[in-house]
């Protein structure tokens, strides 16, 4: 677990939701499919994301994302997070990665022959 001090975990801590509307999110809620769950009154978080969001302080509600599907998870997850990527240092990451895959299959394939 990351420290609130952690600059890293500061960084990292993106709330896609931040400033949306009530309408914003029921919209992006509602159009996934997902159905409302009652949520847990004694969630300390729970007043601050109703008067945010619009909802009802006495009727807690959350919605369990991980019900939906893996590919419809992603796109939701990225179309949140698109403004704060960095592209250039995504696509060297992802170079760095494919050429870490490549060479681990190349070892494995190796090691599997001999």
């Amino acid at each position: 677990m990351t420290s609130r001090s952690d600059p890293t975990a500061a960084r990292l801590r993106v709330r896609p939701w931040a400033g949306a509307t009530a309408d914003r999110h029921r919209t992006s809620v509602g159009a996934s499919g997902l159905p409302p769950a009652a949520g847990k009154k004694d969630d300390p978080r729970w007043p601050g994301f109703a008067r945010r969001h619009g909802f009802d302080l006495d009727c807690p509600v959350q919605w369990e994302v991980e019900a939906l599907e893996p590919a419809d998870f992603k796109r939701l997850v990225m179309e949140a997070v698109e403004m704060y990527l960095d592209r250039a240092a995504l696509a060297q990451v992802m170079t760095e990665e494919e050429d870490q895959r490549r060479r681990l299959s190349h070892v494995l394939g190796w090691q599997q022959e001999n």
